[in-house]
């Protein structure tokens, strides 16, 4: 059996902190990414009482966490009759703390429910741990899926809890190694990179696939089922932000289909260029958006508004690109004729996604190489060429990554083809990489292919006699399971 808890290794080592002082710890990030898992393995055999809030009454839920809380530290009273406050709870949890060799521990999940409960519960929360809290050992863990509120109550300047947190934990998506080790024992390297293409690094959407019988195929045609959770994962997930969540899907949907500039994003979705940040910085926050800038560009050039959005979820990007075009059809009752168009379409899915991996990869493996180094910056590259013709002269590089102590920048470019790359896709690649406006002439360059279809032989002697690193998906895994084995 597949252990469904992964990484999170510094997470725990955070969550066990030190010393016998009072401590508020945060806990937040996306639904789905983890966080009862990993406070569940943090609490077991310890002092603790756990309780996820709902959207029952503030009455009602108080009363089930007085019987918690007051059956964990041995209190009938608290058990018996339960308090209409949250403040005589902490209380009583203070005085334990103060008795007990063992510091009693509470926490709240998806505490934004229970403060929507009660406007005033945050304070009423700030106020005991100023008075008494935070004056014993008790440990109090706040944890919530609305990035939004969470920020609102807890970490932002104005919040009242601002501050007062020793710890703060935003759990991030599972990176492919951690991911892999979700997905079924057996299946090939390329079907795994091609799950994570499709599923990306959160850890419960690889127990809602139903296993891996009928291999991608089989994979595609359960999301797609009558009933299946993927279909409204995105709303559900951003209902966690917002009430109406039709601009944020406008916006993601545009992304995802290849509109990066915001002006293109806003034209699309029929707003004015100004008003898109209210869309895009909550979807950032939440982590499905990013911002990019060209890599290796000026401080000048991140100032500016130059930057391009991308999907950053490998779900969300495939939801948008693969699955929420065919709304119509599954509406239709064609389940599965709509997933024999998405299973022909996961080549060009993963032709996109190759470039995020292949960044993904570097980071993990490239300071362990030959010739490699330690990386400060990474990420794509795009320019003008000023040698071509207005409207034919934009050009990209897959990935740059270098280290700006050294002088070590490395021109990466990622091909997910059935072929063999020969050397005019390496010669494209010097070519642009002469554009590339950084340290010109003092810098030490370094060059990489990956291809799913590997290489020719041409190609190879040349890559041997440049010394330029050739990856095909063979090299790459035998990589990364070494690392692995290096613990990194």
């Amino acid at each position: 059996m597949i252990d469904k808890f992964v990484d999170r290794h510094e997470e725990l080592s955070a969550l066990e902190g030190s010393g016998s002082k009072a401590r508020l710890v945060v806990v937040y990030g996306r639904r789905r990414i983890g966080k009862t898992e990993l406070i569940n393995r943090y609490l077991k055999g310890k002092n603790a009482s756990y309780y996820l809030a709902t959207d029952q009454p503030l009455q009602e839920q108080l009363a089930i966490i007085s019987g918690i809380v007051g059956h964990q530290i041995g209190d009938e009273e608290l058990y018996r009759f339960p308090a209409r406050d949250i403040e005589p709870i902490l209380y009583k949890l203070h005085k334990k703390s103060l008795e007990s060799k063992s510091a009693p521990i509470l926490a709240i999940d998806e505490y934004p429910k229970l403060a929507r409960a009660d406007p005033s519960l945050t304070s009423k929360l700030q106020r005991s741990w100023d008075m008494y809290l935070s004056k014993g050992k008790a440990v109090l863990i706040l944890s919530g899926s609305s990035t939004s509120m969470m920020h609102s109550e807890v970490l932002n300047y104005s919040a009242p809890l601002y501050g007062r947190s020793s710890t703060i934990l935003r759990l991030k998506t599972l990176p492919f190694r951690y991911a892999a080790q979700l997905m079924p024992r057996g299946i090939t390297f390329v079907d795994k990179l091609r799950l994570y293409f499709i599923l990306g690094g959160i850890p419960a959407y690889y127990g809602l696939t139903g296993g891996f019988k009928g291999g991608i195929g089989g994979i595609v045609n359960s999301m797609v089922a009558e009933g299946s959770a993927f279909l409204s994962e995105p709303s559900l997930l951003l209902s966690e932000e917002v009430r109406n969540d039709r601009r944020y899907i406008a916006v993601l949907n545009a992304v995802a289909n290849g509109l990066r500039k915001p002006n293109e994003i806003a034209n699309a979705i029929g707003i004015n260029q100004n008003n898109l940040s209210r869309y895009t910085t909550l979807l950032e926050q939440v982590g499905l958006l990013a911002k990019e800038y060209p890599a290796a560009s000026s401080s000048r050039t991140r100032l500016s508004k130059q930057g391009n959005y991308v999907v950053a979820d490998n779900f969300t990007n495939f939801y948008f690109t693969n699955l929420y075009p065919k709304m119509g059809m599954l509406d239709a009752g064609q389940r599965d004729e709509a997933a024999k168009t998405i299973v022909g379409e996961l080549d060009m899915l993963s032709s996109r996604r190759f470039e995020r991996f292949s960044t993904e990869f570097l980071l993990q493996s490239l300071s362990r190489m030959e010739h490699g180094f330690e990386i400060t910056e990474i990420g794509r590259w795009w320019g003008r060429d000023p040698a071509r013709r207005i409207g034919t002269n934009e050009e990209e590089i897959d990935v740059v990554a270098l280290n700006g102590n050294t002088g070590d920048i490395l021109f990466g470019e990622c091909k997910w083809t059935s072929g063999p790359l020969g050397a005019d896709v390496y010669s494209d690649l010097k070519r642009k990489a002469a554009l590339v406006r950084w340290r010109n002439g003092k810098r030490r360059e370094h060059f990489a292919l990956f291809s799913k279809g590997g290489f020719t032989q041409g190609m190879e002697r040349l890559a041997k006699g440049e010394g330029a690193m050739l990856f095909d998906l063979g090299r790459i895994e035998d990589e990364m399971s070494r690392a692995a084995k290096r613990g990194k």
